[in-house]
């Protein structure tokens, strides 16, 4: 993806008190794209709470590192929070929150940690993004229903914090391949904004395809933007 901020330069940026859908697919990079923005928005002061739901959490510090995201150092500056979804490990650090929870526990589980989130680093005051990381590990963990139900929650959490003057938004990364048709089709049009990439392995080419595909302005019009990575020669 380069370091170009898809977001900032083609949606100017998240809506506020929105939800954002990056969905990406099998060869596609596209979840590169939440980093940059990520990154942006940190140079700015805002404070970022990313949710893990598929890693363990040395590797998914490590992947974010590895798209130039350093999460360590972010969290121990006060920037950034942790929510780890995946196992019970903080690594030691009191900015990581891990819940061991099933699926009549997780939501409220949830909910009390942010409220601790909230309360620590004064959300209210300052700007806040959401990033789920990927948002399909839901649906892989606890099944179709529940995955409805932490859908509608978070849409009634954002609802609540824009009715008490919040200024938060969320990125929801998916791993489309992963989601039934009808469930990823839902998510589309529940997101303010959306974001479809897709990577196409040729025999002497990776394409990247982005469409920037929905948005909540008036004048807004989809946009396709293309990247092409040739093959360099290995053998003669």
């Amino acid at each position: 993806m380069g370091e170009i901020d898809i977001i900032g330069e083609y949606l100017g940026g998240l809506a506020r008190n929105g939800v954002l859908l990056l969905s990406y697919n099998q060869y596609s990079l596209g979840w590169k794209i939440a980093v940059t923005h990520v990154k942006k928005r940190l140079e700015k002061g805002d404070f970022i709470i990313l949710v893990n739901c598929v890693l363990p959490m040395t590797n998914f510090i490590n992947r974010a590192k590895s798209a130039g995201l350093d999460i360590i150092k972010h969290g121990l500056s006060g920037n950034m929070a942790v929510i780890n979804l995946f196992d019970d490990n903080t690594l030691g650090h009191d900015f990581i929150y891990a819940i061991e929870a099933d699926s009549s526990t997780l939501i409220p589980k949830f909910g009390n940690i942010m409220k601790q989130i909230d309360k620590r680093y004064s959300l209210k005051d300052r700007r806040s993004i959401g990033v789920t990381v990927t948002f399909d590990g839901i649906y892989e963990k606890f099944g179709k229903k529940f995955f409805k139900e932490y859908v509608d929650s978070g849409l009634k959490t954002l609802e609540s914090l824009t009715l008490e003057g919040y200024n938060f938004s969320l990125i929801r990364i998916v791993n489309r391949d992963t989601l039934p048709k009808e469930l990823h089709s839902w998510l589309v049009t529940l997101s303010d904004q959306v974001i479809i990439t897709e990577g196409i392995l040729k025999e002497d080419k990776l394409i990247e395809n982005i469409v920037i595909l929905k948005d909540i302005k008036e004048d807004f019009e989809p946009k396709l933007l293309q990247k092409i990575t040739t093959a360099s020669l290995l053998f003669k």
